[in-house]
């Protein structure tokens, strides 16, 4: 199987950890696209390479780096397509990005072979006229959708997708991230919290990672539990 994965996310090299576990799995060559650099939350980052991934990398330019809907690759998609010669071409983005309007087009250009996206999209948005064009063209030449969550599925439904769906949850390596209770211990020793209730968030303090609902959340706690917010080792929420 050769698998052409088009993932902005990926400009992050731990986000290629998936793609890897999978080629070790499965077997497959995996081609990975990835944006040349990223303008995100902190700075713009040059795309890399992680330490297990063995597949080529192809770092395009894009225009509009750090739009997740509006961000376009400036290359010829399809002679990146023609070159891969994947069995299958895999955009893992939202079906109304732009992006993924451009990788379907050149797809249709050059092989015209299956093609899918992913969606995280849990609740029902309407976008401008153009973008629902593209998000309906993008719905009709699709072989497979990968969807986060049982409500990201019902909104494709909503929107019209009648494809195949099928679950990918967030992907965790257990041998990279898992606990370390001595480390833990000596955290809360150096921030004075041993005796009380830590309460972790792990996202962007933003309102749609659920940061409000945490704080809101927080005040209903029985007024006996002794608990601690930290935002940073020196500054308390």
């Amino acid at each position: 199987m050769k698998l052409l994965v088009i993932s902005h996310a990926c400009v992050t090299p731990i986000n290629q950890d998936f793609w890897s576990f999978v080629m070790h799995k499965y077997g497959w060559n995996i081609d990975l696209v990835v944006p040349e650099t990223w303008r995100g939350e902190y700075g713009l980052v040059a795309a890399q390479r992680w330490k297990s991934f063995t597949g080529r990398i192809w770092k395009l330019p894009v225009l509009f780096s750090g739009s997740v809907p509006l961000h376009i690759y400036r290359a010829r998609l399809d002679k990146v397509i023609e070159k891969v010669d994947p069995d299958v071409v895999y955009v893992h983005h939202e079906p109304y990005g732009l992006a993924t309007f451009q990788w379907y087009l050149a797809n249709k250009i050059a092989k015209s072979v299956p093609i899918g996206f992913f969606s995280w999209q849990n609740i029902l948005k309407n976008y401008p006229l153009p973008i629902q064009v593209g998000e309906q063209w993008v719905y009709r030449n699709s072989s497979f959708a990968f969807v986060g969550s049982k409500g990201a599925e019902e909104v494709l439904r909503e929107k019209g997708y009648k494809g195949p769906v099928y679950y990918k949850p967030g992907f965790v390596n257990l041998d990279i991230y898992k606990p370390y209770p001595e480390e833990a211990r000596k955290i809360r020793r150096e921030l004075g919290v041993e005796d009380k209730y830590v309460i972790g968030f792990v996202g962007r303090l933003v309102r749609e990672k659920g940061v409000v609902t945490l704080v809101k959340a927080l005040g209903l706690l029985d007024d006996r539990l002794d608990w601690v917010c930290f935002l940073s080792e020196r500054e308390t929420c």
